[in-house]
């Protein structure tokens, strides 16, 4: 059946399509808003992660400079104990002499960090150069700057 031409309006088929095509833009919409989500989560994570490690890195320096894993006895650098940051990450780190740097005094810092006690020891350990005689120059400096202003 013909429809006169004076009839205005839109046939099934056109709106079906039309709907077809705003279904399908939606979509794509919610596909992006959720990969969005995503990139947002992980990039939060990486930022805890950055931040978590900027603090082990300065809580060992910290260590080093105050001599507190030299052992004396044995004239070696010893193991720092599993500690917990506020984050509620555990990290613990033994240190040896870097080969090739030891007439500069750098240290390899082998470093494990874990979300509890246990799994340090299982966690993969990453290496890190520590620097102690710098460190404790740059320390004694500061002692000393300290003192003089007293």
């Amino acid at each position: 059946m013909k429809r006169p031409r004076n009839e205005r309006g839109f046939s099934l088929i056109e709106i079906l399509v039309a709907m077809l095509i705003f279904l399908v833009g939606i979509g794509g919409i919610l596909a992006l808003l959720g990969t969005g989500l995503t990139l947002h989560r992980d990039g939060l994570t990486l930022a805890v992660g950055v931040r978590e490690a900027d603090e082990i890195a300065r809580r060992i320096e910290e260590a080093v400079e105050s001599g507190e894993p030299w052992d004396a006895e044995t004239r070696s650098w010893s193991r720092l104990e599993a500690t917990r940051l506020s984050s509620g990450t555990w990290y613990d780190a033994s240190f040896e002499p870097e080969i090739g740097n030891e007439r500069e005094g750098s240290l390899l810092a082998w470093v494990r960090v874990a979300g509890s006690v246990r799994a340090l020891e299982t966690a993969r350990p990453v290496p890190i150069v520590v620097s102690p005689l710098t460190s404790l120059a740059h320390g004694a400096r500061r002692f000393r700057q300290a003192s003089e202003s007293r």
